[in-house]
């Protein structure tokens, strides 16, 4: 039987329905697909499980190796009491996408008073070191695919004095290279501008010259020290840029290779505080003259 045309009508109707569904359907499936995919890059691991919270970070992963298999261990800055990896993200990004390396970023202890979720210092520093020392260890092998003889370490502000205290506190063969972003190198000129950081970073005490001597970098110069790069805009306002001066000193002074990059706000239009991230990036990225300055510190670094 031919049927009548109201019946056509409402096949040709239902039909053009099931197309609409199915490609609604293969949107959905492509989604989820590339999600997987970048789920597969970019894993949540934990590297310190008594730290809770605060002992895990995120390990991504680049497409390309460049030259070969590295890593680099991302420490966000806040002064070691506030925000969290997320801030470094765009960082651990441009060394996985732009460099090849295998990033880890990760979360620490952030500084306050016993009991209250946060801990004193050396409690941040330590987080910082274990997770370098996780990064040497067959489970991270397993989780990135490979085993790294050394490590890069990167990070800004205090994150910048944590790198240092980090790859300080390793043998030298285990470390590529140190890069501090606006670092805390010497604490003593940025303590006499910034005194507060300080008192949180002990648990919410003025510190005695024994406290700040416990966390100085400056006691940790010797003669075999790994390759570092400092960067400084001249006039930072949340890091006087005489902390990374007086570091540079010492360290050329002991017969290390530290490279000094300084630079003023006036190169980039909007910069503010550090003058170190590219105003409006989401998430946020080094302005092009730091991720250049890096990229040829880890060049010469090889």
């Amino acid at each position: 039987m031919i049927p009548s045309a109201p019946t056509v009508s409402w096949a040709r109707s239902a039909w053009n329905d099931n197309i609409e569904d199915m490609k609604h359907l293969t949107t959905i499936l492509f989604v989820f697909l590339s999600v997987v995919e970048l789920s597969a890059k970019t894993k949540t691991i934990s590297y310190n499980p008594e730290a809770g919270e605060y002992g895990i970070g995120t390990l991504s992963l680049p497409d390309v190796p460049y030259g070969k298999e590295e890593a680099v261990l991302i420490i966000h800055g806040g002064g070691w009491a506030a925000m969290d990896r997320a801030a470094f993200a765009g960082v651990a990004e441009y060394f996985t996408d732009c460099l090849g390396m295998a990033a880890f970023n990760i979360e620490y202890t952030l500084a306050g008073p016993s009991g209250s979720g946060k801990e004193p210092w050396p409690a941040c520093g330590n987080d910082c070191v274990k997770a370098a020392e996780w990064m040497f260890s067959k489970a991270f092998a397993r989780k990135a695919g490979f085993s790294p003889k050394r490590i890069w370490i990167c990070g800004g502000s205090a994150g910048g004095h944590l790198a240092l205290w980090t790859g300080l506190n390793l043998p030298s063969e285990k470390v590529a290279g140190i890069i501090s972003i606006s670092g805390i190198a010497d604490p003593l000129p940025d303590y006499e501008v910034h005194t507060n950081r300080y008192n949180v970073l002990f648990g919410g005490h003025a510190p005695t010259a024994e406290e700040l001597e416990s966390m100085s970098i400056m006691n940790l110069v010797r003669s075999d020290g790994p390759r570092i790069l400092l960067t400084h805009e001249s006039e930072d306002t949340v890091v006087p840029i005489e902390s990374a001066r007086h570091f540079l000193s010492a360290y050329r002074d002991a017969g290390n290779e530290i490279v000094f990059y300084e630079y003023s706000r006036s190169i980039y239009d909007g910069l503010t505080g550090h003058c170190i991230w590219i105003p409006g990036s989401k998430p946020h990225r080094l302005i092009p003259q730091l991720e250049s300055e890096i990229e040829k510190f880890v060049k010469r670094c090889k």
